[in-house]
């Protein structure tokens, strides 16, 4: 019964999520005055978070990303026509610990609403795995060429490389298979 029931934890635990909501909050423009995302990699969790941006507008979030963990981050712009994602075109990028660039992107994906198409896809995806030390990390958004306006959502979320989770896992195996002798 005691294994069981560490199993079944374990397994919670793997699969839990944090369920907080992040809002921005300004001044964010800088990687001194980001706002905080709080997410953990083991076990992997994933958040939503709402933005604005406004013409020559940056919003920064920083991040803890364990070694060996990999996040992920998507801007969806909601500012114009209700379901069209137009608007604000947003860049995504993340950031050293320093604030260097590491990756960016623009214009991610295909968007769209039931089974159709909704046009010019203008959110932004960014996949991002440490293979440094565990630090703090930076996402970016702002706007393309510096002048969008309105409201965006950005969702986050982080886990373990697969080798890293197979590993967690069989661990979990052999200590259920060890209580139960």
């Amino acid at each position: 019964m005691r294994i069981r029931l560490i199993a079944a934890s374990a397994v919670l635990a793997l699969a839990s999520n944090a369920f907080a909501v992040y809002y921005e909050t300004e001044p964010n423009d800088t990687i001194a005055t980001a706002t905080p995302i709080n997410l953990t990699c083991a076990p992997p969790t994933a958040d939503i978070g709402f933005g604005t941006l406004t013409p020559g507008d940056v919003d920064v979030y920083a991040i803890h990303i364990p070694r060996n963990c990999i996040a992920t981050a998507i801007t969806t712009p909601f500012g114009s026509i209700p379901g069209n994602f137009a608007s604000p075109d947003t860049l995504l990028g993340v950031l050293s610990p320093g604030g260097a660039l590491i990756i960016e992107d623009d214009d991610a994906g295909t968007d769209g609403i039931g089974g159709a198409g909704v046009g010019p896809v203008r959110g932004s995806a960014v996949r991002y795995m440490n293979t440094g030390p565990d630090d703090v990390y930076y996402l970016r958004v702002r706007g393309f060429l510096d002048q969008q306006n309105g409201p965006y959502a950005l969702t986050v979320s982080l886990f373990p490389e697969p080798a890293t989770m197979g590993l967690v896992l069989g661990g979990l195996a052999l200590i259920a298979r060890r209580r139960s002798r």
